[in-house]
């Protein structure tokens, strides 16, 4: 498969993804046994002039937890679509919605306003998450458009669409996916939607983890992008 190998490629779009570079600190042969990775301005260590959290931080031992501060934008977007997931006893139990939250054990679609564009969009969603499809991912990007990232509703920083699918290249190769699942989708705007979704993956150590993420998509033209992505642990 194209997303394990250490070929980078361009895309007609205008998306670009880099070619592997090798292993340079010791620090990350954890993070990346088979010697390389894709984005290339990860931090091991946290210092907190010089870094922000990766958008993978909360899944164990999968992905280096930071990366420098220069390399990213802060620009956060002028309007925020992300909500804030609700904790319960620390553990997590939805994402708010105007005062009130959902159960995360809930599937719930507003099917009503998802036209075959955006089902589309999600199921390849789905599809790129389940089976670690980067080239499928890069089709719900859009070239010159940031992604906005968020951790636990709280925006960080932006990343250009070609450093998020680079990121999320290496993340995909890390992880053991064992289900990913968009379990609620609501429509903003005829243009806006925002979606919930439970990823259960297998960590190094061989534990069974959750990891639960938020995504925007906005519609440019026909296709539909990811501009604002959040995630949150299953427990504080």
């Amino acid at each position: 498969m194209f997303t394990r190998s250490a070929e980078g490629r361009r895309y007609d779009r205008g998306i670009s993804l880099r070619p592997a570079v090798r292993v340079s600190s010791p620090a990350f042969g954890v993070y990346f046994p088979h010697g390389y990775h894709y984005y290339p301005y990860y931090s091991h260590s946290y210092v907190s002039v010089d870094v922000f959290i990766s958008p993978y931080h909360f899944y164990y031992g999968v992905c280096p937890p930071y990366v420098y501060r220069r390399y990213v934008h802060y620009r956060p977007p002028r309007v925020v679509y992300i909500e804030v997931p609700v904790y319960v006893g620390g553990s997590y139990y939805g994402y708010s919605d105007g005062g009130y939250y959902l159960d995360s054990g809930a599937w719930w679609r507003d099917t009503r306003n998802i036209d075959s564009d955006l089902r589309r969009a999600i199921e390849d969603l789905e599809d790129a998450f389940r089976y670690g499809d980067i080239g499928t991912l890069t089709y719900l990007t859009e070239p010159g458009v940031d992604i906005a990232i968020f951790s636990k509703g709280r925006y960080q920083y932006s990343l250009t669409a070609n450093d998020y699918l680079d990121m999320t290249r290496d993340f995909m190769v890390g992880a053991d996916t064992v289900r990913f699942d968009v379990f609620r989708a609501r429509r903003r705007s005829n243009d806006v939607c925002t979606l919930s979704a439970k990823h259960t993956y297998r960590g190094r150590d061989g534990q069974t983890r959750v990891v639960y993420l938020s995504f925007v998509l906005e519609r440019f033209g026909r296709s539909w992008a990811i501009t604002q992505v959040d995630t949150a642990p299953d427990r504080l």
